[in-house]
C-alpha cells in the first residue's frame, strides 16, 4: 500500500493508472494529500486527489493499478469526484490500523 509519506513526497508528480488493458495507462497528477485523521479504535485515514486531462476521457470508479517511478505500483480504488473546465479530479481514501 502507498503510504502518506510517499504521497506527500510525490505531490505534483505523475502517476499512471491502468484501468483498461486495451488502453494506455491514464496519466494522473497528484494535486492534494490530506492530513492524517484519527478515526478511533487505533485507525487513521487520509485521502489524495489526482487530476487528469479531459482529453483522455473519464475513468470510471474502480480499483486499478497505479504506478509512480518513486513509489512503485499498487492497486487502489479511485473515484471521479469533480469535473473542471480542462480536467477531471479523482479521489482515493486510505484507512488503516496504526502500527500495521
Amino acid at each position: 500500500m502507498f503510504t502518506h509519506d510517499q504521497f506527500q513526497s510525490n505531490q505534483d508528480k505523475t502517476f499512471y493508472a491502468t484501468y483498461d488493458s486495451s488502453q494506455p495507462p491514464l496519466e494522473l497528477t497528484l494535486v492534494e494529500v490530506s492530513d492524517k485523521k484519527e478515526l478511533g479504535g487505533g485507525f487513521e485515514s487520509f485521502s489524495v486527489i489526482f487530476k487528469a486531462g479531459k482529453d483522455k476521457g473519464l475513468m470510471p470508479q474502480q480499483t486499478c493499478a497505479v504506478k509512480n517511478d518513486n513509489c512503485g505500483a499498487h492497486d487502489i480504488f479511485i473515484v471521479p469526484v469533480a469535473e473542471k473546465d480542462d480536467c477531471y479530479l479523482y479521489e482515493s481514501v486510505f484507512s488503516y490500523k496504526v502500527g500495521n
